[in-house]
């Protein structure tokens, strides 16, 4: 047992750091994943489904409205959001940031026009009307006698 040695804080410290580093460098390639939201660099979403609307629900701790931008298509959402912080080191002002991007598949057809958005105690709700699935009419069939092929 003489070989073990004792770790220490600041040893565990560099093993987080690397982890960390090796988990975001594998996932880079393959965007938004899993590993993101263990970081805590995604929101949090809840997509929720009612017979009229699709809605969205994201928590954002540390955004503003103004930091979050939101685009909808009839079959999809991209949500983004950029923040710039600006602190000041060793005399110099630094700026660094944090931004993410998550484009959702929606689980049907929306009115992006009539969509709507509200930002209220750091959560973004987001409301998506359903478009009207189109209103199909029954076709009776006549029975009609087969008719003699000209020769």
């Amino acid at each position: 047992m003489k070989d073990l040695s004792v770790w220490k804080d600041e040893q565990f410290k560099r093993l987080r750091a690397e982890m960390d580093r090796l988990f975001k460098d594998f996932s880079r390639d393959f965007g938004p994943s899993v590993f993101d939201e263990i970081a805590g660099e995604a929101p949090v979403m809840d997509i929720s489904e009612t017979d009229d609307e699709v809605i969205i629900k994201i928590e954002f701790p540390e955004f503003d409205p103004a930091d979050i931008d939101i685009a909808v298509s009839a079959e999809s959402i991209i949500i983004e959001g950029r923040k710039k912080e600006s602190r000041q080191d060793r005399g110099q002002q630094v700026e660094s940031g944090r931004h993410f991007s998550s484009r959702l598949k929606l689980p049907c057809r929306v009115l992006p026009e009539k969509s709507e958005a509200a930002y209220s105690q750091n959560r973004l709700q987001i409301v998506l009307p359903k478009c009207r699935s189109a209103v199909f009419r029954k076709i009776p069939i006549h029975h009609t006698e087969k008719r003699s092929e000209r020769s």
